[in-house]
């Protein structure tokens, strides 16, 4: 900063999750430090002496070197947190968002959460700067949406519609709070602003929470609310959620039968926990929708579509087909040959080649129900093209020695349709 004064710098920083880490030394005292870290919260705010009875018993069974490592991670990132937005208050940082990585509603994160956003809210002069959210992996992309409406003078209004009347409410895994709470930050990052009708809103947000209690029809009908969403000309971005992450749970398979055109969706995300897809998918949709309304060439706009349209097909692909799909169905033979899915070793190279060769299949099987031949128009009002989707080229394998995530790059092909 010193150096480049003019340049806008921007940060961001975690909160670690709840568990420890998933060590051979640690793994015997995970849940017992799990209780122990939900206990501290718990009794700091209600000071039940049934829960102090039971802290101490706890806190008996887990080694102190391992307690005192624990508390000293928190420490050590509540004072960066502090410096951060001390950082954010001297004009160092344009802009700062803390997350916190996953959770439950109490917990030694949540203590550290609160006492940032108490220090946050003493300093005034720093609102809409510093962000204080629930979220890790897609907290760097939230961040960029927020530079990118910041930038343009942009607010997205946004109309927020649930699948059934429960998923606002619904605390899900790794969560601390609602998910109804979870849009609102979200929101609020991206400089977006929540409406209470369709009509006027730059997008609507579709937000989906699978259960235990999701049917086939009830599946059938949200599918069919968003194609008639899409059908009425309405930008619609899609978060698509399973509590318990089973694909039979989750809205895309029913889309795909309802024939909703996945290349005129505003977003879609559903890779894991609420946070990360909520965020992904209003960044996409708040960034797109703000390009449509800018004034542009014709060129612009078509390359505006691609990058769309290979931003929602790597949604696709690694939310739904890897995350639902493969990455269960490889796990699963990995379980029965007693080979660690988080430590390859020497099994990477033949489990990577699957895994291609698995997502190589379920892209074409995408290409052929919901992409091959996709017109889309693109173009300024005096100058229209209609484009058509031909072919689809996949680069996918996974960047590191376990499955719990996969590298997917995906390429469209278009022809231009004769005027």
């Amino acid at each position: 900063h010193k150096a480049y004064p003019k340049v806008k710098l921007y940060a961001f920083h975690i909160i670690p999750r709840l568990l420890i880490a998933d060590s051979a030394s640690s793994a015997l005292y995970q849940q017992n430090m799990l209780n122990y870290s939900v206990l501290k919260d718990e009794i700091s705010i209600f000071e039940n002496p049934a829960d102090i009875d039971t802290f101490i018993s706890i806190e008996k069974t887990i080694p102190p070197e391992l307690i005192n490592h624990y508390l000293k991670l928190y420490e050590i990132n509540l004072e960066e947190n502090f410096k951060l937005v001390d950082l954010v208050e001297r004009g160092v940082l344009s802009g700062l968002i803390i997350g916190q990585d996953d959770g439950q509603p109490f917990g030694l994160p949540n203590m550290v959460k609160k006492r940032v956003s108490h220090y946050v809210s003493q300093k005034p002069a720093i609102e809409g700067k510093v962000f204080v959210t629930r979220g890790t992996d897609e907290v760097a992309l939230t961040l960029l949406g927020h530079i990118a409406n910041q930038t343009g003078g942009f607010e997205s209004k946004v109309y927020v519609q649930y699948s059934d009347n429960e998923a606002p409410g619904i605390v899900m895994p790794f969560m601390p709070h609602s998910v109804s709470r979870t849009v609102q930050e979200k929101l609020e990052i991206a400089g977006a602003k929540a409406v209470f009708s369709p009509d006027g809103a730059d997008y609507t947000l579709f937000v989906h929470i699978g259960t235990h209690k999701s049917t086939p029809a009830t599946l059938q009908s949200a599918a069919r609310t968003v194609n008639n969403l899409v059908k009425s000309g309405r930008q619609v971005a899609v978060v698509d959620l399973s509590e318990d992450y089973y694909a039979h749970e989750t809205l895309l398979p029913y889309l795909l039968k309802e024939g909703v055109d996945l290349t005129r969706l505003a977003a879609y995300a559903g890779w894991n926990t609420t946070s990360n897809s909520i965020g992904t998918a209003v960044t996409q949709a708040s960034i797109f929708t703000q390009a449509l309304r800018s004034e542009q060439t014709t060129a612009a706009a078509i390359r505006l579509h691609k990058h769309q349209l290979d931003f929602l097909t790597a949604r696709y692909l690694d939310d739904w087909y890897f995350q639902k799909d493969v990455q269960p169905l490889i796990n699963k033979q990995l379980r029965e040959s007693r080979i660690d899915a988080n430590n390859l070793g020497k099994n990477f190279e033949r489990v990577d080649s699957q895994i291609r060769s698995l997502m190589s299949d379920r892209a074409d099987t995408l290409f052929r129900q919901a992409l091959s031949n996709r017109q889309i128009v693109v173009g300024t009002p005096q100058d229209r093209h209609t484009l058509v989707i031909t072919s689809l080229k996949l680069e996918s394998h996974l960047p590191w020695q376990r499955t719990f995530e996969v590298f997917v790059n995906p390429s469209l092909s278009f022809a231009t349709l004769p005027r």
